[in-house]
């Protein structure tokens, strides 16, 4: 039960963001399909899988998306970092498949979308593990997603709860 979770360095907190990140990557699965990819769907690809969604339509899959929510303005940073393995795992797709697999980041003030499968600009190791970077300004700016998306959100607990954005009702 609950001390398995406290044991394992997890906290009630932690498992409400899990749980409000879950609901956020399904609603945005959702905009960028009604916005990019009209008519698909964003199917979800299991827990264990290193891209987050296979976009179906037509009967045939489209591509490949990997959605990440950030906590800060696009601008503080000059590079958003992704895994290692999100990157090889796209890469792998593309090799196989020649489709696109797509990474969605929303920031707190716009979303970008960039081709996962491409090279990075750097590659980073931390204690985390193995890491790489795209440079924010190689994204092209979804403003018409990121505008619905606010429009379908709230921004709860500020500083404190680290800006996690859950979704409200409609």
């Amino acid at each position: 039960g609950y001390l398995a979770l406290f044991e394992r360095g997890l906290t009630m907190s932690n498992c409400r963001r899990v749980s409000e990140g879950l609901a956020s990557e399904a609603l945005l699965a959702e905009l960028w399909c009604a916005y990019r990819a009209p008519g698909a769907v964003a199917a979800a690809t299991g827990r264990f899988a290193e891209i987050d969604r296979v976009v179906v339509g037509g009967g045939r899959v489209l591509h490949f998306l990997e959605i990440k929510t950030r906590r800060n303005r696009a601008t503080d940073y000059a590079t958003t970092i992704v895994k290692l393995s999100k990157h090889k795992a796209a890469r792998s797709l593309y090799e196989a498949t020649r489709l696109p697999t797509y990474l969605l980041v929303v920031f707190t003030d716009e979303a970008r979308v960039f081709r996962l499968d491409e090279p990075p600009d750097e590659y980073l190791r931390f204690v985390t593990g193995r890491h790489c970077g795209y440079r924010v300004e190689r994204g092209l700016v979804l403003p018409v997603l990121f505008s619905e998306y606010q429009k379908r959100t709230s921004l709860r607990g500020g500083d404190k709860d680290g800006g996690v954005e859950s979704p409200v009702s409609a």
